[in-house]
């Protein structure tokens, strides 16, 4: 018999083993699948910014699991910033630089957006119209904060064009139908 055990330890109706479990190991497991994706890029020849599918497990996963997966992020923005190499790869910034430089500003929005989806995940009604409000206005915030930040680098004239148009059509629609659509298949299983 073990002099000590993690899960005889009880801590506001949760085991220690299962507080461990849901604030540590799951939102390094979720910050794991941030960098995975952060890996998958589309160059656009005509821009510095690529195409890439980053919101969208963000976003998914933090209307399904909740806390964890904004956990999660916090987690993937700090390992980044010690230098993992979880940011895309598109840019020579690495670690805090990367923060700073001309897209920390959508990294860092996908956080607050995140932040937004977990406050209205469990006061809105799941129905596709209300989802669809939802995606669209947290895509909306990190819009402007990551606009914001590359207003820093870009001309005034150029930045819809370089942060926003090439973006638009995928991030708005295309990301929102995945997001609803997979929100309603897996939010079916539980």
């Amino acid at each position: 018999m073990a002099l000590f055990s993690l899960s005889k330890i009880n801590f506001l109706g949760k085991t220690t083993t299962s507080k461990i479990t849901y604030y540590i190991v799951t939102p390094l497991i979720f910050s794991w699948i941030y960098a995975i994706c952060a890996q998958c890029i589309i160059p656009l020849p005509f821009n510095f910014l690529p195409l890439y599918p980053h919101p969208l497990p963000i976003f998914l996963c933090t209307m399904l699991f909740g806390t964890p997966a904004v956990l999660g992020y916090i987690a993937y923005l700090a390992q980044g910033i010690c230098g993992a190499p979880f940011f895309s790869p598109n840019s020579h910034l690495i670690g805090l630089a990367r923060i700073y430089g001309p897209t920390g500003g959508y990294l860092l929005g996908f956080l607050v957006s995140a932040l937004f989806i977990l406050v209205l995940r469990n006061k809105i009604q799941h129905k596709s119209l209300h989802l669809s409000f939802l995606y669209w206005t947290a895509t909306t915030i990190f819009f402007c904060i990551g606009m914001a930040q590359l207003s820093f680098f870009v001309p005034t004239e150029k930045l819809i064009q370089t942060g926003f148009l090439p973006f638009f059509i995928g991030d708005y629609f295309i990301k929102a139908f995945i997001f609803i659509s997979c929100y309603k298949i897996m939010n079916k299983s539980k």
